[in-house]
């Protein structure tokens, strides 16, 4: 089946900043309804279509979500570029800066506060005993490959920053790893699509209800992971 046509702003992932939002006129041709006595109503009253809304903002919440934490809304990202509302390259880049740029976050945070969280919260010392223990054997490849580790995703980078890797060092394996990941589940997302179209069909009229499914499953998932770190904190 053929997929809809790109959406306004699927070729541009810098442009749409938003802002375009509050013109009287929305890019692409979309234009606010009538009201009631024939003037356009302000456009902050419409609900513009979904494709509107996922080629203005589609980008950002990708670069936004994987910075911090992110597999679901990478999938959902390149689901959308399979119905013709990103582009796929472009979902791949904002998913690599955003994971890059979290996880150096977290490496730093480790390297400047690490020690002193990590003396002040023991119900950690299982779970950083056993990213030592890794890093000890693999480090290289736990370094390219912990984005792919479920649990373990944030505070790697963290545990890796209180010890002695270089800098330079985590940062070329770092945007190594998360290249292969953004591809990756990028990709996973397109296929995604490409899987569901061949089953279904024409997934216009489904579109709307597998985007809420991928959006509550990685909600789910990640107040699992909350909880369980919560848990894990109050029983230090």
């Amino acid at each position: 089946m053929a997929r809809p046509a790109h959406a306004p702003g699927a070729g541009h992932p810098f442009g749409p900043l938003g802002l375009e939002f509050f013109s009287a006129r929305q890019p692409g041709g979309y234009t606010p309804a009538p009201g009631p006595n024939g003037n356009a109503r302000p456009p902050f009253l419409e609900h513009p279509p979904l494709e509107h809304l996922i080629a203005t903002y589609g980008y950002w919440a990708v670069g936004i979500g994987t910075f911090l934490e992110g597999e679901t809304i990478l999938v959902l990202g390149g689901f959308s570029a399979h119905r013709g509302y990103l582009d796929l390259p472009w979902v791949i880049l904002w998913a690599f800066l955003g994971t890059v740029a979290g996880d150096q976050f977290y490496f730093y945070v480790g390297r400047i506060k690490g020690r002193a969280l990590l003396d002040r919260r023991p119900a950690w010392k299982a779970k950083s005993e056993r990213v030592f223990r890794l890093l000890d054997r693999h480090q290289t490849w736990l370094i390219l490959g912990f984005r792919f580790l479920y649990g373990l995703r944030t505070v790697t980078p963290f545990l890796i920053g209180t010890g002695n890797i270089p800098p330079l060092r985590f940062l070329a394996l770092n945007a190594l790893g998360g290249a292969l990941w953004a591809v990756c589940f990028g990709t996973a997302g397109y296929l995604f699509g490409q899987v569901l179209e061949t089953i279904l069909g024409d997934i216009k009229r489904y579109e709307v209800g597998i985007l809420a499914l991928l959006g509550v499953a990685g909600a789910v998932v990640w107040a699992v992971y909350f909880l369980k770190a919560r848990k894990a904190g109050q029983g230090r």
